[in-house]
């Protein structure tokens, strides 16, 4: 399902978009179903994100998820609680709540996402653990990048601290 916020300027596409038929339009006076056409009652979107892998240590899958809702509320003219992550290695599914929180996590990091892309230059590749799945590998070539000999990791190495 294609997906877009001009409210964030971004868009993608969402791997599963699931709609629960809901019991009423409105929860608490705020709008969580939409009618479709050829369809009866409302329906409450519920975004999923599939990833091969394993949950991580850190939230970028859950920033991605909460996008995908972001966009999903402004097409759709309501409010999403929550998603799900499912994950193969451990075929289970993750409960997301979108709570402030995370909005705001999601927010922050379009907004910092696009400001390193009107930047001229690129932030240094680090190589880690995911980049061998990475889909940019060979453009990124994080090996090399981050084997480039610099002063600041020889005097880190020498006085074995960091430099601010």
């Amino acid at each position: 399902l294609r997906l877009i916020s001009a409210r964030l300027g971004i868009m993608g596409v969402a791997d599963m978009v699931e709609f629960h038929l809901a019991s009423s339009e409105f929860d608490g006076g705020v709008r969580v179903a939409a009618p479709f056409a050829g369809r009866s009652g409302c329906w409450k979107p519920f975004p999923v994100e599939y990833k091969r892998g394993r949950p991580k240590p850190h939230r970028a899958d859950e920033v991605q998820l909460c996008a995908q809702a972001l966009c999903l509320e402004e097409m759709l003219g309501v409010s999403i609680p929550e998603g799900a992550l499912f994950y193969g290695e451990t075929r289970k599914r993750t409960s997301v709540t979108f709570d402030r929180e995370l909005r705001a996590l999601t927010e922050e990091t379009v907004v910092a996402v696009r400001k390193l892309l009107t930047e001229e230059t690129l932030p240094p590749a680090v190589m880690s653990k995911g980049c061998l799945a990475c889909s940019l590998h060979e453009t990124c070539q994080p090996k090399t990048a981050s084997a480039r000999p610099s002063a600041e990791g020889w005097i880190r190495r020498q006085l074995g601290e960091q430099i601010s």
